[in-house]
């Protein structure tokens, strides 16, 4: 396939134009708009076991109108909101979808553009094998809810004043008055309708006070162990290679530009010289490091503990650097292979022993027993 250019919708491998699209009978469609139609432009979810196309004009909305009805700039990377929902909170693993993402209708609109009303009735089925499932301890049905354009992708949101029902029983999820917006550091969660369900059909109705774009899906999921998690951590060479670690390490230390220090440690200056000392403490705990974690897309060298970490975001499900507070998923952390190589040779020391200084070829030592160096 070629890739799509214009004007307007930047290069993008996954924006096509309808004629430049082949084989389109094989593509899978789905699109919160509920279509299956092919449209003049589509755009195709990164992940690459999903590869699903939606309609970029229901998909990608933009801040604010864009005159003369040209498309808005996709994305660096698009996911759908399933793929979007399961690195929101991975610690619940999808095992169906009873109701797919679907838009939530406009139903009046205010002169004033305030209070803008939106609503949505659908129905879902649930099997009866769903409904054995959901007597087991782990299993959940949750109801979730999506803010199409939200600039941090992989979380959940409410609209404002959310109002949900599931067969006539009302069920409690984040109800926000207008004055309360819910910022880039903040995480909503999907509301459990195990209770209010029942085998065969039942009946969903869901409404705000918003004027942004939400959808709104069920699906059946699976709680997942702390264990799970920390088994779904690439590690060494699949996360990333020694070498890889060893040239940032060399780079932060032997001196950077401006722009290589954007999103650097702050307390690590971009100096030459014989040694660089360098904490090994957690951001989030002040305990030494036991095994070095890190985002892979972040170019500063600092780590954090992986299960402190992990530990976490299992209460928050806020998957952010602690470093730079630059917003990833769980598919972006990794065990870093220069720092725990490091971490494992300090085991045998004492806690005090939580710095270490290391030279711009990165070799290193520990500051406060030199015969550890490497």
């Amino acid at each position: 396939m070629q890739e799509f250019k214009s004007q307007v919708v930047s290069d993008s491998n996954n924006v096509k134009l309808k004629e430049e699209i082949e084989d389109s009978y094989q593509m899978k469609i789905r699109c919160p708009c509920g279509s299956s139609s092919q449209t003049e432009t589509m755009i195709q979810c990164e992940d690459r076991r999903c590869r699903t196309w939606q309609h970029v004009s229901c998909v990608i909305i933009p801040e604010k109108p864009i005159e003369g009805g040209a498309l808005p700039n996709p994305p660096e990377t698009f996911y759908c909101e399933l793929c979007r929902l399961s690195r929101a909170d991975p610690f619940w693993e999808m095992i169906e979808n009873p109701l797919y993402p679907v838009k939530l209708a406009f139903t009046s609109v205010p002169a004033d553009g305030t209070n803008i009303e939106q609503r949505i009735e659908k129905t879902f089925q649930l099997t009866t094998a769903g409904r054995n499932l959901l007597a087991k301890q782990d299993y959940d049905l949750q109801a979730w809810c999506l803010l199409l354009n939200d600039k941090v992708q992989f979380k959940m949101q409410w609209p404002q004043h959310a109002d949900l029902q599931v067969n006539g029983i009302p069920v409690h999820c984040i109800d926000r008055t207008g004055s309360q917006l819910l910022g880039a550091n903040g995480r909503d969660y999907g509301a459990i309708i195990t209770q209010c369900s029942r085998d065969g059909i039942n009946k969903i109705l869901f409404g705000g006070l918003d004027a942004r774009v939400f959808c709104l899906g069920v699906r059946l999921v699976k709680r997942r162990t702390f264990q799970q998690i920390l088994n779904m951590i690439r590690k060494e060479p699949d996360g990333e290679i020694f070498e890889d670690a060893l040239a940032r390490v060399r780079r932060c230390v032997g001196g950077r530009t401006a722009t290589e220090n954007a999103d650097s440690d702050p307390d690590l200056e971009a100096v030459v010289t014989d040694f660089v000392p360098v904490n090994l403490r957690c951001p989030l705990s002040g305990s030494r490091i036991n095994v070095a974690g890190r985002f892979k897309p972040c170019v500063h060298m600092g780590c954090f503990d992986l299960e402190i970490f992990l530990e976490m975001n299992q209460r928050s499900r806020k998957w952010q650097c602690p470093i730079c507070l630059k917003n990833y998923s769980l598919d972006d952390v990794v065990i870093d292979p220069y720092f725990n190589r490091i971490t494992s040779q300090l085991r045998t020391c004492g806690e005090k022993v939580a710095e270490v200084e290391i030279k711009p070829d990165g070799s290193w030592r520990a500051k406060a027993d030199g015969d550890l160096g490497h």
